[in-house]
């Protein structure tokens, strides 16, 4: 089965995707497997909870003694 159609730069995989998923579900399945995000990113939860220590008040500013 061949598809003769150009994608630019501009347009929407997501879209295309489910506008074609009956005609390849095979391809559709490995598309997802391969562009799967997780849900979440242990190095950017890490990095929230540590600055939730770092930007505080008492932090944020000096006292005049200093």
């Amino acid at each position: 089965m061949a598809l003769n159609l150009k994608l630019n730069e501009n347009d929407d995989v997501l879209l295309f995707w489910l506008q074609h998923k009956l005609k390849f579900p095979t391809l559709l399945t490995m598309v997802q497997d391969f562009y799967a995000m997780p849900a979440s990113n242990a190095i950017i939860e890490r990095l929230f909870s540590s600055s939730k220590n770092t930007v505080t008040d008492k932090r944020s500013s000096l006292g005049a003694e200093k």
